[in-house]
C-alpha cells in the first residue's frame, strides 16, 4: 500500500511540471498513471481534473475534483478549484458550497471568496455576493479579477458609477485584463458617454486587435453617433 502511494506521488511530481508549463496533454498522462497506481491518490484526482477543466472538460473534472473533496473535504485549494469547474458548469448551488467549504478551511482564502462571489450573484444574491468579493479583495488587494467581478455586479444592478470604479481598479492592476476594458466600454455605453466608452474600446483593440466584445462594443458606439 505505500509502495503504491509512493509509485503515485512520485507520477505526481513527474506531471507537475508540464502542467505548469502548460503541456496539459503529457501532464495528464503522469496523473492517469499515478491514479492507475493508487485509484484514491487525491493529488492525482485533484490535478487530472484540474487539467481536465483547463481543457475544457467540466463535467469530467467535476467527477475527478468530486472525489478528492471526498477523500479530503477540508482542503481549500481542493474546494476552491471544484467551485471554480461547478461555476463553469453554471451549477451555482454546488459552487457556493464548495467556496464556502473552501473559506472555512481557510478563511483568508481570496479566490475562495472570488469563487463564492461567482456563485452568489448568479443566484441573485447580490448583497452576499458583494460581501464575497470584498473579502477576495480585502484579502488579495491585487486581485484584478475580483475587482472586475465586483464591478460587473454593480452593473447588473445599475450602479454604474460603482462599475466603473471598479473596472478601473482592474485595468490599474492589470492593464492587459481584456474583460475589464470590455465591461468598462458597456458601462460608459449605458452610461451615455460615448467617447469614452469608444477610447476604452480603441485602447483595448491595441492591445488584442482581434478582441472580439471590443469590436462589436466599437461598432454599436459608432452607430450610435451616427458614424456608419
Amino acid at each position: 500500500m505505500a509502495r503504491n502511494f509512493q509509485k503515485a506521488q512520485e507520477l505526481v511530481a513527474r506531471g507537475a511540471e508540464p502542467h505548469q508549463a502548460g503541456q496539459f496533454d503529457k501532464a495528464e498522462k503522469f496523473y492517469k498513471r499515478a491514479l492507475k497506481a493508487q485509484s484514491d491518490n487525491v493529488d492525482a484526482l485533484h490535478l487530472l481534473g484540474l487539467v481536465s477543466h483547463q481543457k475544457g472538460r467540466n463535467e469530467y473534472a467535476a467527477q475527478l475534483i468530486g472525489k478528492a473533496v471526498a477523500i479530503s473535504p477540508h482542503n481549500p485549494a481542493i474546494n476552491t478549484n471544484l467551485a471554480i469547474v461547478m461555476n463553469a458548469l453554471s451549477r451555482w448551488p454546488e459552487a457556493e458550497h464548495a467556496a464556502i467549504a473552501a473559506a472555512k478551511a481557510d478563511p483568508e482564502h481570496a479566490e475562495a471568496y472570488n469563487n463564492l462571489g461567482r456563485a452568489l450573484a448568479a443566484q441573485n444574491k447580490y448583497v452576499e455576493a458583494e460581501v464575497a468579493y470584498d473579502k477576495a479583495i480585502e484579502y488579495a488587494p491585487n486581485n484584478a479579477a475580483a475587482e472586475n467581478n465586483l464591478g460587473h455586479l454593480h452593473m447588473q444592478q445599475g450602479r454604474y458609477e460603482l462599475a466603473e470604479g471598479a473596472f478601473l481598479r482592474a485595468i490599474e492592476i492589470d492593464g492587459t485584463f481584456l474583460l475589464a476594458f470590455s465591461n468598462l466600454a458597456t458601462t460608459y455605453m449605458a452610461m451615455d458617454w460615448l467617447d469614452r466608452a469608444e477610447e476604452v474600446c480603441r485602447t483595448a483593440l491595441r492591445i488584442e486587435p482581434n478582441f472580439v466584445p471590443a469590436i462589436h462594443s466599437l461598432g454599436v458606439v459608432l452607430s450610435r453617433n451616427k458614424q456608419f
